[in-house]
């Protein structure tokens, strides 16, 4: 190796202060450094990396959970569309089955317990979506006050007696207390238990059995008592894929149609934070097919310890976040109580008889039938597709009063089987709801125009569902149904439909 005019070797080296340096050893000094930096560079760019992909994680982990919100929050309206919609159609309905039946001097007593019934599952709507926000928004106080715990279970759990005996349901209850006066809010209490025993009530068949234990239990905490809350029942249970979505806002296993259950899929989510805001647990064990255990533990100071002052402090800093009476803000109390009024009038009226200011307007009505003049129905057979019964009520007596015969059938699955066992021209049309359990009525008007009597197949089928988006009218129509009617429907609107395809047989 030349170095100028000398030649050397990789042996020699350069001369310093101390002596020689190999030529050797300062190139492999310089290879470990190079080596050294580039351990420190990936050693960099490996964490980086592994923060970059945990951070990518992170990101998608969001993006999943906020595409499960929307989907949930998505689904949740269109349930929630579809709920409010079916007893809006029982409602106005009946509303104008009773002024007609007023007009022509007949009663209407039915008719309004009907809209009464309606309105109540309206109202329980709106109180399960108006708690949910308030808990949301923490603006609850809990107000615990001095009282007979036994006594005020028992007292509360009388509608739910009466509720489960309609449904011809055996409702037992069981106490087992020691103490007789506690702390509690009976109103925070009182919602606590109502959503689990309704649930309780709605998801138990007829002839089902539910028991609802309330037993004392230690606690590790001075001067309170525990008290442990378990409702059994034997209905159809909770599957295991759904378990873990359970105390979700929003979320529910099936939707009415399906489970023939109303409901927002709210009601154990504000449970569950209600309890927890009193300092409890609930715990759910199901089995499909079998039945649920629902527990609740919750703890509650005993009234003789200390009986001066237990009662929450009136100052707010001091109270806990939950209460059962809420500051509502304007636009929600006016439509709370709009609705309260609407109910309200139409259960005086049917208690106390229709007043007579409204005798007086519904005789101020045309003195005619539901069916104009030249509305031909005498021996018109229409077949009714719909599972809320209700509806169908309301419904049936509609088109009975304009002179059609009707059929019912629950589900879409009978609508089939009733359009293919009968002849040909038994039935002049079919009005078809499309959200049914079993089989739907996109899925029973495909199966009717796939009979092999083409005959039977072309029957006129009409949808009347609360399904009313652009979606499900295109739907519609690719599974060949003729029209389409959205809930709340328009009774005139409904046989002047029915008269045109009457007209075309």
């Amino acid at each position: 190796m030349l170095f100028g005019d000398k030649e050397f070797g990789m042996s020699e080296g350069i001369m310093t202060a101390g002596g020689s340096i190999p030529i050797s050893m300062i190139i492999l000094l310089v290879l470990l450094a190079v080596i050294c930096a580039l351990c420190v560079y990936v050693a960099i760019l490996k964490q980086h990396l592994i923060e970059e992909h945990e951070r990518l994680e992170q990101l998608e982990k969001r993006v999943r959970e906020q595409n499960r919100s929307n989907e949930v929050k998505q689904k949740f309206l269109f349930n929630m569309s579809h709920d409010i919609r079916t007893p809006m159609n029982a409602i106005l309905g009946f509303a104008n089955l009773a002024q007609r039946q007023m007009a022509n001097g007949e009663s209407a007593d039915e008719s309004l317990k009907y809209i009464e019934e309606a309105g109540n599952n309206l109202m329980e709507m709106l109180d399960g979506v108006l708690d949910t926000a308030r808990l949301e928004s923490n603006e609850i106080l809990l107000q615990e006050t001095l009282g007979d715990l036994e006594k005020t279970i028992a007292r509360d759990l009388l509608s739910a007696e009466e509720q489960a005996r309609k449904a011809d349901i055996a409702f037992t209850t069981e106490f087992k207390m020691t103490h007789k006066e506690l702390y509690f809010d009976a109103n925070f209490l009182r919602k606590i238990l109502y959503n689990l025993v309704s649930n309780a009530i709605k998801y138990t068949e007829k002839g089902g059995k539910i028991h609802f234990l309330v037993e004392e239990t230690e606690s590790d905490r001075e001067h309170m008592t525990g008290v442990r809350f378990t409702i059994s029942d034997n209905g159809i249970g909770i599957s295991d894929s759904f378990m873990p979505h359970l105390f979700e806002p929003f979320s529910r296993e099936k939707n009415t149609t399906m489970s023939g259950v109303e409901g927002t899929g709210l009601g154990l989510s504000a449970t569950k934070r209600m309890i927890e805001m009193m300092g409890g647990t609930i715990t759910v064990n199901s089995t499909q097919g079998e039945g649920t255990d629902v527990i609740v533990n919750l703890a509650f100071r005993l009234g003789d310890e200390n009986a001066k002052t237990q009662e929450t402090s009136k100052d707010p800093s001091s109270q806990t976040q939950a209460s059962s009476e809420f500051d509502e803000n304007e636009e929600i109390l006016a439509t709370k109580h709009s609705l309260n009024h609407t109910i309200h009038t139409v259960s005086a009226a049917i208690k106390e008889g229709i007043s007579d200011d409204a005798i007086e307007a519904a005789a101020a009505l045309p003195k005619k039938s539901l069916v104009a003049d030249d509305y031909s129905f005498v021996d018109r057979r229409v077949l009714l597709a719909e599972d809320n019964k209700v509806n169908q009520k309301m419904e049936q007596l509609v088109l009975e009063r304009a002179g059609i015969h009707v059929e019912i059938a629950d589900d879409g699955k009978i609508a089939v089987d009733k359009v293919r066992e009968h002849p040909a021209g038994y039935y002049d049309a079919v009005l078809m709801d499309l959200q049914m359990p079993n089989m739907d009525g996109f899925e029973a008007t495909a199966a009717i125009r796939a009979l092999d009597d083409s005959d039977k197949a072309n029957v006129p089928i009409i949808a009347v569902t609360a399904n009313t988006s652009d979606a499900d009218r295109m739907l519609s129509k690719e599974v060949g149904i003729n029209g389409h009617l959205g809930k709340p429907i328009k009774i005139l609107e409904l046989l002047e439909v029915l008269q045109e395809y009457f007209d075309e047989i």
